[in-house]
């Protein structure tokens, strides 16, 4: 489809609809942490979920089923350099969190911006399929003050946070997970949503420490331009002068963000649906009820 002088913005309860009617057996998640090497090989008949900026980074390991972001540094919708890398991507797919939007660090910020349902996505070189999720809207409660994604949040047709939908579609007594401090939490998400017989988790490692932080491949190699723009974004965010300190997974959030996988992991389980690290350097191996292996097997 066209998504250009889109009128309504579909958010994750109106997509769904469609999107997940057909159950695969198997998913994988992809992260973009060195252990997604493992994934190499993986058949074509695996719905394959892309986190982050792996598609870009790894197109080898495609092509991809749905690519899921949820960051203000890439891709931003707005950004012509964004779009001429989603559009060469092996992924028919995106789900884009309404965090994207937020970006006043980098070239094309979005902090002007205000009409997003006129013309969002100005120029595409093939169609994408896009759907947007929130993860920090809970009760449609704003930002205070209000941030870009409180406006795209309000454009969409039915809006509801992913982890409020997650406790309605399953019948859940209480909260999915907290607003998610990565990317991947929102991924494996909406693996559990497609109701799958297994879901395969690689190159997920959340280190504690920044030095033990180590990417499959080099995103300088891909795009230097954004690549040193996102680097000089993330230093000034994450470390201040501290660099050698916590990763983004690390410091006092660290507990919460364990509990947050544990939670969709038992909700994995309860719906009788199976799931599998592989890479010997996540930490979720240390999880409750998940199976880990140290490398894939056909």
């Amino acid at each position: 489809m066209s998504l250009t002088h889109h009128k309504d913005l579909r958010g994750i309860g109106d997509y769904l609809e469609g999107f997940f009617s057909d159950c695969p057996d198997v998913v994988a998640v992809l992260g973009s942490g060195k252990s997604v090497r493992l994934a190499h090989g993986l058949s074509r008949d695996i719905y394959k979920i892309a986190v982050g900026d792996l598609p870009i980074r790894a197109p080898n390991l495609g092509p991809f089923d749905l690519w899921v972001t949820a960051n203000t540094e890439f891709p931003q919708p707005l950004n012509y350099r964004h779009q001429r890398l989603i559009a060469k991507s092996n992924c028919s797919t995106i789900a884009m969190s309404t965090i994207c939007t937020n970006d006043n660090v980098s070239l094309h910020s979005l902090a002007s911006k205000q009409d997003y349902s006129s013309d969002f996505f100005t120029v595409w070189a093939s169609p994408k399929s896009v759907f947007y999720f929130d993860h920090r809207h809970f009760k449609e409660q704003l930002c205070s003050p209000n941030s870009n994604c409180c406006i795209l949040f309000q454009k969409l047709l039915k809006p509801t946070t992913i982890q409020e939908f997650i406790v309605a579609h399953f019948g859940l007594p209480g909260k999915a997970y907290s607003q998610g401090q990565t990317v991947s939490l929102h991924a494996l998400a909406m693996a559990i949503l497609l109701k799958p017989k297994e879901i395969f988790i690689f190159g997920i490692e959340l280190p504690e420490r920044q030095s033990d932080y180590s990417y499959y491949k080099s995103f300088a190699k891909i795009d230097r331009k954004l690549f040193e723009n996102m680097v000089f974004h993330y230093r000034r965010l994450r470390y201040g002068r501290n660099r050698q300190g916590d990763s983004p997974f690390g410091g006092n959030e660290r507990s919460i963000l364990l509990s947050d996988f544990q939670l969709l992991i038992d909700l994995a389980l309860s719906n009788q649906i199976a799931i599998n690290v592989i890479g010997k350097d996540s930490a979720l191996q240390s999880l409750n009820g998940v199976r880990s292996f140290n490398r894939w097997t056909k």
